[in-house]
């Protein structure tokens, strides 16, 4: 155990590509989980109904992507791909970074482990449930969209360089266009997916999320108090007297 931490710090040091990409990686995961907890939003898993919720979509997931495993086509494998990661995506952006990762160790356990792939696709939710909570799709449609392709493109300039380093020895950009068309193909089916829940869908769906903001406390409109006007004081008229002459008798 001590020779191979030995090694692994000794290829760290001759490679900092490698050591930057996965210090990155550790402090983008470490932000989002942190915002996570900070929000409790763990607490929704002691639901039944949001375990049977989650359960559905990732038995969901799995079973879209045990599909997509017989495709031959480039544009089948791809849509089967943007499938199977919808349900995840709606997952994390629902409830957050928390139970997004813990719905990546489900699939993990569900589905065969692809290593690598499962590792980036926990990074990628985690990253995905912490951006999910500004711009939140409870508020804009377009939300969603957006930080799926964000959580995407932070995830593969950090741990998906790794991986490549680590695979092929140099980090190079025609592996993330030869690699990645599959990958590419789903997220771009899965965004437009994605535009078809607005924030309605979420408000109801994921009534239990932490993520929701608190509502602002109503308070009673004050009733405007009436202060009485005491009318305007006027003079009093005195009716003039008139003098009369006086009058003498004869």
């Amino acid at each position: 155990m001590l020779e191979e931490l030995t090694g692994a710090v000794q290829l760290l040091q001759r490679d900092p590509v490698l050591g930057y990409s996965l210090l990155a990686s550790l402090l983008l995961a470490a932000v989002s989980l942190s915002s996570g907890l900070a929000r409790l939003d763990f607490v929704v898993l002691a639901k039944a109904s949001v375990l049977l919720r989650m359960a559905f979509l990732v038995g969901l997931a799995a079973a879209l992507r045990h599909l997509g495993e017989t495709a031959d086509n480039l544009l089948w494998q791809g849509a089967i791909t943007g499938a199977w990661h919808l349900p995840l995506y709606l997952l994390a952006l629902g409830y957050g970074p928390s139970v997004g990762l813990a719905a990546a160790g489900l699939m993990a356990v569900i589905a065969v482990p692809s290593g690598w792939g499962e590792a980036l696709l926990a990074h990628q939710l985690l990253i995905l449930g912490w951006l999910a909570i500004y711009p939140s799709p409870r508020h804009y449609r377009w939300a969603g969209p957006l930080n799926v392709a964000l959580a995407y493109g932070l995830t593969w300039i950090t741990g998906g360089v790794a991986m490549t380093y680590v695979t092929t020895g140099a980090v190079q950009l025609s592996f993330f266009w030869t690699g990645q068309q599959v990958e590419l193909i789903g997220l771009a089916l899965a965004m437009a997916a994605l535009l078809l829940f607005g924030p309605n869908f979420y408000q109801s769906f994921f009534a239990a999320s932490r993520l929701t903001p608190p509502a602002a406390p109503q308070t009673r409109p004050r009733q405007p108090t009436l202060i009485a006007i005491p009318p305007p004081l006027t003079r009093r008229r005195t009716p003039k007297r008139q003098l009369t002459p006086p009058r003498f008798d004869e």
